[in-house]
C-alpha cells in the first residue's frame, strides 16, 4: 500500500511538473507578446509625433496662405472703379 501510494504521489508530482512547465512557457510567450506590444505602441507613438508635426506645418502653410488671400482680396477691393490696373 505504502509503494502504492509513493506511485500516486509521483505521478501527481509529474502532472503537476508538467502544468508548471507549461505555465512557464505561457508566462514567456506572454512577456514576448507584452514587449512586442511596447514596441508596436512604440513606433505609434513616433508616427503620431510625426503626424502632429505634419498638421502642424500644414496649418501654418494655410495660415500663410490666409494671409496671401487676404492680402489679394484688400488689392482688388482698392482698384480703382472701371478695371484699371496701372
Amino acid at each position: 500500500a505504502l509503494l502504492e501510494t509513493v506511485a500516486i504521489h509521483q505521478r501527481n508530482f509529474e502532472v503537476m511538473q508538467r502544468n508548471f512547465d507549461s505555465m512557464v512557457t505561457e508566462m514567456r510567450e506572454i512577456q514576448l507578446e507584452i514587449r512586442e506590444m511596447r514596441s508596436d505602441t512604440r513606433e505609434m507613438q513616433s508616427e503620431i509625433r510625426e503626424m502632429q508635426s505634419e498638421v502642424r506645418e500644414i496649418q501654418l502653410d494655410v495660415r500663410g496662405l490666409q494671409t496671401e488671400n487676404r492680402r489679394i482680396l484688400d488689392i482688388l477691393q482698392n482698384l480703382p472703379p472701371g478695371g484699371s490696373y496701372e
